[in-house]
């Protein structure tokens, strides 16, 4: 037989005929388990936590870098004013000089009267600053020497030379002008040995141009000073 007994206290318990506990009744209520913890979403919770700090930090870093950048573009905007002020005060004082410069040359070549210089004056004159009157050069012409016997030919025999050469305006500037086939031969042979500074000159009087026949035609007062443009001929 079974039957229950009350216990000391609250305590009852189904007991055996021999006065041992036997299990509760079926519909009696047992006390709940242990819920086990939930590793995953503990995983899951950190990682999101990890992916919004990153996402955070990145925001955070472009805000900084576009305040920069501002900042930096307003500075160079501030400092460009500037350095245009400076670029144009340079380049004034530069136009200033040059203008100087010109005027001064402008006024040692004015200073000199066209009239004072008589026809058959004799001077010397620095072979830099002697113009071609001729565009072309013969390298060989009769009753003259050929011209790589001038560019081999002793120092002093080609620096006695006489050069025939005519006072030239053209506009405000003037210069002399060498004048003539042999006196032109004379001066390409001392450019190109470059060994004779000063050339013997006597004054001629300017050449008469001849009035262009067509509106191609030119006939200029002088062929400048530069050797390369002067070109030989046979």
């Amino acid at each position: 037989l079974k039957f229950r007994v009350r216990l000391r206290g609250s305590q009852s318990a189904w007991l055996s005929r021999g006065g041992r506990p036997m299990a509760p009744a079926s519909g009696t209520a047992e006390e709940p388990a242990a819920t086990p913890v939930n590793f995953d979403a503990i995983f899951n919770a950190v990682l999101v936590a990890v992916i919004v700090s990153i996402l955070l930090w990145k925001v955070w870093e472009q805000n900084q870098g576009a305040g920069n950048s501002k900042g930096t573009s307003a500075k160079k905007r501030s400092q460009a004013p500037a350095r245009r002020d400076i670029q144009e005060n340079e380049v004034d004082e530069t136009h200033v000089e040059d203008d100087e410069d010109f005027r001064s040359d402008e006024g040692e070549e004015e200073s000199e009267p066209e009239e004072g210089v008589e026809e058959g004056t004799e001077f010397e004159h620095s072979v830099d600053d002697l113009h071609f009157g001729l565009p072309r050069c013969k390298v060989r012409n009769e009753d003259m020497e050929p011209l790589p016997t001038l560019l081999k030919c002793p120092l002093d025999e080609l620096a006695s030379k006489q050069l025939e050469t005519a006072r030239i305006k053209v506009g405000t500037f003037r210069c002399w002008v060498v004048q003539g086939m042999r006196s032109n031969r004379y001066l390409y042979a001392m450019k190109k040995r470059g060994d004779i500074s000063d050339a013997q000159c006597i004054v001629v009087p300017p050449p008469v141009r001849p009035e262009p026949q067509d509106e191609g035609d030119e006939f200029p007062d002088t062929y400048g000073p530069d050797l390369r443009k002067i070109q030989l001929i046979p």
